[in-house]
């Protein structure tokens, strides 16, 4: 039986990067492979991310990263780092493991300021923070960062969030 439209989407392709549709059950299949780009979004989820942020000028995606259907920083006029989901997908309960991590102070992780859920869809919006995805290859100057990172994580995030 065919999906509904709703979750059909356009995702780009890793070969040629031009958008072709792929279906809710091949994206959760792909995993962190695809991510789709903010026109092909649905307009509700668009307007719905637009209502907590504002008008979005540009996207821009990260090289790295890609464990969300839509993973993007928002060119607004506060700048924003958002990524989304389809509901009821693997990477969905991933991201709700996220978005309890993001709702508890500490400094090791960008803050959530918002999250929505529309049309077969569940977004972060996060604090958009400058830098750079550490490199991990052995003698990497990144390391002692990356080190430090995770002890302060594993101070402040204490006790582990639980799932609500």
């Amino acid at each position: 039986m065919d999906e509904p439209l709703w979750f059909t989407a356009a995702a780009k392709c890793a070969k040629c990067s031009r958008s072709a549709p792929v279906s809710r059950a091949e994206l959760d299949r792909r995993g962190s492979m695809v991510s789709q780009d903010w026109a092909s979004l649905p307009a509700a989820v668009r307007r719905a991310i637009e209502s907590r942020t504002g008008a979005v000028a540009a996207t821009v995606s990260p090289d790295n990263g890609r464990n969300s259907d839509f993973l993007a920083t928002l060119q607004t006029a506060h700048g924003r780092f958002v990524m989304g989901v389809l509901t009821g997908t693997r990477r969905a309960r991933a991201q709700q493991t996220e978005a309890r991590v993001g709702a508890r102070p500490n400094s090791a992780a960008p803050r959530l300021l918002w999250e929505v859920t529309a049309d077969g869809w569940h977004v972060l919006g996060f604090e958009a923070l400058s830098g750079h995805h550490p490199s991990l290859a052995p003698g990497s100057p990144d390391l002692q960062m990356v080190a430090e990172t995770v002890a302060a994580m594993a101070r402040e995030l204490k006790p582990v969030p639980r799932r609500t």
